[in-house]
């Protein structure tokens, strides 16, 4: 049985972690405002601007004189932050750091921006000048975690995250932060050890529960791990990811109709059964998973081609014709190989106001989405990609439609 968690927990698209900040934007050319979580972070820099900031917003528009003080500069920066202009807060920042270029404190604010945007080498280097000058800085050593995180280098995202809790006892988000690096490690006990120190800070918090029940997920403690994406629901964390991560361990545990229900909650009845179907292709049993594809099918057209090829693999299943990973390896007998991860449609993918645009050659996603009037984060999201996933000709990607 907890093989089979392994492979389901892996290979289940819908299930998945939610960080304590969510990082939107893509390149120094793109700083458009986009949908942002930023949780911890965000009030951490909202306490830096506001006092400046108070009562000088009318301030940022007027033409400011030809030369400021570094602090000038620095207070249009936070006014201009909290007008959610990125562009003319980086700018203003810049400026002040200029004529103070050892100001750990707007090294910091720049750091933690060019991480919200996504641009994290940038931030990096932003988070090591405030540390050249204050070497105990918690914040700039969780967000140099967080950078080294997102660029995949966990060694030194722990580094830095082990320091950021060392100095500062009070923050929750590095705590799950680190236990998602521990779970990416599969070192799930350390990871529950860090999401329970990140609730006895940060307490209900529905991210940390969402992030602990898949935890105890992977370990396949599945009673455990309904309690706690139960206690996410109730603390107001009702994302889509969190529904899925339930219907996951509800089915683990053989309470098929409830995962059903908890898929549903996700998306909609046509997700579910196609949803429920994949699960079932996982442990093995095709006749009840192809009778999920055929319902999903029925109830949502647009299903036809995911669920369809999900039905040849029903028929075509052959443990003899398996080609094993090394981890796969170690599976039970009689556990089917691993789905792909676009077998299992996210709610997004069946919207009534999208359609399938094929790619043609010398198309990017930002012109792409500029042709029919999305945002580039809506267009990414829409299509489970980052501002990294390449994108090739010929293939297909889905487009709104109003």
């Amino acid at each position: 049985m907890k093989a089979l968690a392994n492979k389901a927990v892996y290979v289940f698209v819908g299930i998945s972690f939610a960080m304590s900040l969510y990082l939107s934007g893509c390149s120094s050319h793109d700083k458009s405002v986009l949908k942002s979580n930023y949780d911890q972070d965000s009030k951490q820099i909202r306490k830096l601007v506001e006092s400046q900031a108070q009562g000088n917003r009318s301030n940022a528009e007027v033409a400011p004189p030809a030369d400021l003080t570094a602090a000038e500069y620095e207070r249009l920066g936070d006014i201009y932050l909290s007008k959610g202009d990125p562009i003319n807060t980086f700018t203003h920042y810049e400026k002040a750091l200029q004529k103070d270029p050892h100001n750990a404190n707007i090294h910091y604010k720049k750091g933690l921006l060019f991480l919200i945007e996504g641009l994290n080498n940038d931030a990096i280097a932003s988070f090591d000048k405030v540390l050249q000058e204050k070497p105990d800085h918690a914040l700039a050593h969780k967000g140099l975690g967080h950078s080294y995180f997102q660029l995949n280098q966990h060694e030194k995202a722990k580094e830095h995250l082990l320091k950021a809790v060392d100095l500062d006892g009070t923050l929750w988000s590095a705590h799950n932060l680190l236990g998602i690096i521990y779970d990416a490690e599969k070192n799930h006990p350390l990871a529950i050890a860090e999401y329970e120190k990140a609730l006895a800070i940060k307490k209900e918090s529905g991210v940390v529960y969402n992030n602990m029940g898949l935890s105890y997920s992977m370990t396949g403690n599945y009673q455990n791990a309904i309690d706690s994406l139960n206690r996410a629901v109730k603390a107001g964390y009702t994302e889509d990811k969190v529904f899925n991560n339930l219907g996951f361990a509800l089915f683990m545990t053989g309470r098929k109709r409830e995962a059903f229900e908890a898929f549903k909650k996700g998306g909609d009845e046509a997700q579910a059964f196609n949803n429920l179907g994949s699960m079932y292709l996982v442990a093995g049993d095709h006749e009840k998973a192809q009778k999920c594809f055929e319902d999903a099918i029925v109830l949502k057209p647009a299903f036809y081609e995911t669920a369809n090829d999900n039905l040849k693999k029903c028929s075509i299943r052959n443990l003899n014709d398996l080609t094993f990973s090394p981890d796969d390896k170690k599976m039970d007998k009689g556990i089917s190989s691993p789905i792909r991860t676009e077998d299992i449609i996210t709610p997004a993918e069946n919207r009534n106001d999208t359609q399938a645009y094929t790619i043609k050659e010398g198309d990017t996603a930002s012109g792409i989405a500029k042709q029919y009037n999305m945002e580039l984060s809506d267009f990414l999201e829409l299509n489970n990609l980052t501002c990294e996933s390449p994108i090739y000709h010929d293939k297909t990607v889905l487009v709104r439609t109003r």
